[in-house]
């Protein structure tokens, strides 16, 4: 195996905690989320279903024998679970898959540790515990506890091996917030060697999990994200995926107003808009990669066993921090005679972290959200806050978003913030448990000075702004720095302005494209029908651009196809695929238009068939002004259903992905209007057939759009092979 430190993405750990062993020894347990789901695991499975695509890696993994250097891969591990199983998929890089054939655990293969019912007081598997390995050949290996109906299986990758199992729940019962004990190890053997030269651990740091199930950590059960099933189903396919890292809680101390020393909680906040209105009552599926925090420690009661969990999560963009609350409470009351004693979320506020009065002046503020959407302020408390509520089985929800006063938003900015949760009864008629993040005094609610603090975090994972100084060899030009800011490294008016001496010239920024126009490499030529067409569309490389301010200009998107060598066709057209993508042109009810054919579908994403629209390099791009939208005729020629994907990318690489199903035969003109967003705000609709999620584009600056079928989306469409969809024409209309 090989690994990259920086290969870590957000993942499912929530929280750390130590704990008694049997020998009466301290070890750390660590918590990871399980989100429902039912992938298809088979025991003859040779494929990865693309629901896994929505769920979270398990990160913080470390050597239990060897050692991790930079060329080591972590592997990627996933869990989900329904009311009937528990699912692990385990992906793998290894370039040498060995298996010793006298001593079988001096080999590759994965390891799972399972302690259901978290029984910690006797270091030795029992009648409850049990543990399954399973090998890159599909060969298990299982202590005899397990449980009947465990399914596995394990294929060969390219770059090294998937095992994945489904285990059916048995002495517990599944439910949101409910834990069972859990662990895994990644063993790594050399034929060189005859022997794990690694070993790659996720909680037990004492290598004891094979014999010792009190060292494992634990897996806890939560919902679904809140969005139709088609999405979960058939995410979008946009870009490559940013690896961030992951927000850790870090521990200082500082010095109030009063002198006394106080502990500073601090963690950094993921970029994202998940959708709250005031009349919310779903979790929007863009909380899944929101910082998380479980870290709580009780300013009144104590934490037992029976302590409900809560879960609190935060994301940024540049109008709004959202705030997001899931508390576990079986008995929700609301004290009628002393509101404060009731059930309640309770946030605080100190903007810029000043720690100089002990008071709420004029920067400071709190709110105070009911689970009945009653919301409480402090007079300070900025205009345009939109709070809800609304409960659940388990308890209740509370979400917020709350516009960005006093301090500038941006990667970098910190802000005093701190929350707490209280947990009161009908039957005391008051609190009696008091869970809070940062706070160790009991007096947030009237000292700003004891908060913990957030650091917004960019898109990029980025903390601070990032400048880049432009050169050129010409000396008559003078450049500027330039300031990158915003989710997407868009220049905002905050950049220095670029001076130039001869005021004809307009510096922009520039795309590479190559020697074909294309925007990326990994797409191959294919054939065509018709010799006359031209698929792919000349353009010379791009070594040297000077842009003048008769061609440095936008233009509308017009492509009817009526003539192979238009001149009025501004915007630059091809198909690519893979080997067997065919394209032609056609003429359906007197229109000409390309036909672009799918003979083999790229169940994995590489080589799809699609036909791109990119703007010419004589111009600065597409554009659609407020009072026009996107207009695209597509046929289906097939006798059944196909869906139909169109992703629109803009110059700062938002993608907005509308997708439309059309039934056999049929010819659909589509308009793309309000789909199309906000620039850099993420925005979803899985509701019917038709739909769109990602990111609002900007709509005055167009660089491609690219028309498929999701061929690597193996629920949609499912079992057809071959297809094929016709464009007649894509123009902007009013």
């Amino acid at each position: 195996m090989k690994k990259r430190l920086s290969a870590l993405v957000i993942t499912g750990i929530i929280g750390m905690l130590c704990t008694n062993l049997f020998a009466m020894e301290q070890h750390p347990i660590k918590t990871t989320q399980s989100t429902y789901g039912t992938p298809v695991i088979e025991a003859t499975s040779t494929e990865i279903d693309p629901i896994w695509n929505n769920v979270s890696q398990m990160s913080l993994f470390h050597a239990k024998r060897g050692e991790i250097i930079e060329q080591t891969e972590f592997p990627s591990i996933k869990t989900m679970w329904d009311d009937e199983y528990l699912y692990i998929l385990a992906e793998v890089e290894d370039t040498e898959i060995y298996k010793n054939p006298v001593t079988v655990h001096e080999s590759d293969y994965v390891e799972l540790y399972f302690n259901p019912l978290k029984e910690r007081s006797n270091g030795k598997y029992d009648d409850t515990e049990y543990w399954i390995k399973i090998h890159p050949d599909g060969t298990m290996e299982n202590h005899p506890n397990m449980p009947e109906g465990v399914v596995t299986n394990a294929f060969l990758t390219e770059t090294g091996y998937t095992a994945q199992c489904k285990i059916p729940h048995t002495l517990y019962t599944p439910e949101f917030g409910e834990t069972i004990g859990f662990d895994l190890q990644i063993n790594d053997a050399s034929e060189a060697a005859g022997e794990r030269h690694l070993i790659l651990g996720w909680n037990d740091t004492i290598n004891s999990a094979y014999k010792n199930p009190d060292v494992v950590g634990e897996l806890m059960f939560i919902p679904a994200p809140e969005i139709d099933p088609i999405a979960r189903i058939s995410p979008p396919l946009l870009l490559e995926p940013v690896i961030l890292p992951v927000p850790e809680v870090t521990v200082s101390t500082t010095t109030t107003s009063s002198g006394e020393e106080h502990p500073i909680k601090h963690i950094n906040v993921t970029y994202g808009s998940p959708v709250v209105n005031d009349d919310t009552k779903v979790i929007d599926w863009g909380w899944d990669n929101a910082t998380t925090i479980t870290d709580f420690h009780a300013k009144s009661g104590e934490i037992t066993d029976e302590t409900a969990v809560s879960i609190a999560k935060m994301m940024w963009d540049e109008e709004y921090l959202y705030i997001l609350t899931i508390a576990t409470d079986e008995d929700i009351f609301t004290n009628p005679d002393n509101l404060g004693e009731s059930d309640y979320v309770e946030l605080f506020f100190n903007p810029l972290i000043d720690r100089s009065n002990g008071i709420y002046d004029t920067d400071e503020f709190w709110l105070k959200i009911y689970p009945n959407g009653t919301l409480e302020n402090h007079p300070n408390m900025p205009e345009g806050v939109v709070t809800t509520a609304f409960t659940t089985e388990d308890g209740y929800v509370t979400q917020c978003k709350i516009p960005h006063t006093l301090y500038n938003a941006q990667a970098g900015t910190t802000i005093g913030y701190d929350l707490q949760i209280n947990n009161a009864s009908e039957e005391l008629g008051k609190r009696h448990t008091i869970l809070v993040w940062n706070d160790t005094t009991n007096s947030a609610y009237k000292n700003p000075d004891v908060v913990g603090e957030l650091t917004l975090m960019g898109p990029n994972g980025e903390l601070e702004s990032s400048t880049e100084l432009i050169q050129v060899e010409d000396p008559a030009f003078l450049i500027g720095e330039l300031t990158l800011t915003g989710p997407n490294g868009e220049l905002e008016s905050s950049a220095e302005l670029i001076q130039v001496e001869d005021s004809s010239l307009l510096i922009g920024e520039l795309t590479l494209t190559g020697p074909n126009g294309e925007l990326e490499n990994s797409t191959e030529l294919i054939q065509v029908e018709d010799p006359a067409l031209l698929i792919e569309s000349e353009i010379e490389p791009l070594t040297e651009v000077v842009l003048t301010n008769d061609t440095f200009t936008y233009h509308e998107i017009n492509l009817n196809f009526e003539e192979e060598n238009n001149e009025t066709e501004k915007a630059l057209w091809k198909v690519s695929g893979n080997t067997n993508t065919r394209a032609k042109l056609v003429s359906v009810n007197d229109d000409r238009g390309i036909q672009v054919i799918m003979n083999e579908r790229a169940t994995d994403g590489k080589g799809v068939s699609t036909f791109r629209v990119m703007h010419n390099p004589n111009y600065a791009g597409m554009f659609l002004d407020e009072h026009r939208k996107l207009f695209a005729t597509i046929i289906n020629p097939n006798d059944f259903e196909i869906q139909v994907r169109m992703d629109i990318v803009d110059n700062f690489e938002n993608v907005k992905m509308a997708y439309f199903t059309l039934e056999a035969n049929e010819t659909r003109e589509v308009i793309l209007d309000e789909q199309l967003g906000i620039r850099g705000i993420e925005s979803s609709d899985w509701s019917d057939k038709d739909g769109h999620a990602g990111f609002g584009i900007d709509r005055m600056d167009i660089q491609e759009i690219k028309i498929y079928m999701p061929e690597n989306v193996l629920d949609v469409m499912p079992e057809i092979k071959t297809a094929s969809f016709i464009i007649t024409n894509i123009r902007t209309t009013k």
